[in-house]
């Protein structure tokens, strides 16, 4: 949605299809390692893989007063390094899920073509392969099961 309203976007990804995709969704700031985010001094930054180096690293590349949402949970548990946290005055928040608003959004986003994301359908006799394909990072979109 923020790539649609228009806003600078920045993106990390250790995966280089991940990468190539935000490319081709017209992401012009895109690197492999959170980390490298710290040049753009990010106000906000959102974790969306959770995997504890991950938060680690964007709370070091955020810009000082910034926040960091975590909504990924890569890992349950995470070490971080406090001095850029109290220092920075960085805001770390947790996250799992929108307003109402937020919805009602994303769902005119869908309405009216803007947003067009990549489902794969599969049927419920297929979820258990489908998750393993998730498992193994082979689904680039969504999975839907549908009758």
């Amino acid at each position: 949605m923020a790539l649609i309203d228009g806003c600078d976007l920045y993106v990390s990804d250790v995966s280089p299809e991940a990468r190539k995709l935000a490319k081709e969704m017209g992401i012009k700031h895109v690197c492999e390692n959170a980390i490298d985010l710290a040049p753009a001094k990010c106000e906000v930054i959102v974790d969306y893989a959770g995997f504890g180096q991950t938060t680690a690293d964007v709370l070091e590349a955020v810009a000082p007063g910034g926040k960091v949402v975590v909504v990924g949970m890569g890992r349950l548990e995470s070490t971080i390094n406090t001095r850029s946290l109290i220092l920075k005055e960085v805001k770390l928040v947790g996250s799992c899920g929108g307003t109402a608003q937020d919805i009602k959004d994303v769902y005119t986003y869908f309405a009216t073509g803007k947003l067009k994301p990549q489902l794969h359908k599969i049927t419920f006799d297929e979820i258990p392969e489908g998750l393993e394909r998730l498992h193994r990072g082979e689904v680039k979109g969504r999975l839907v099961a549908v009758r």
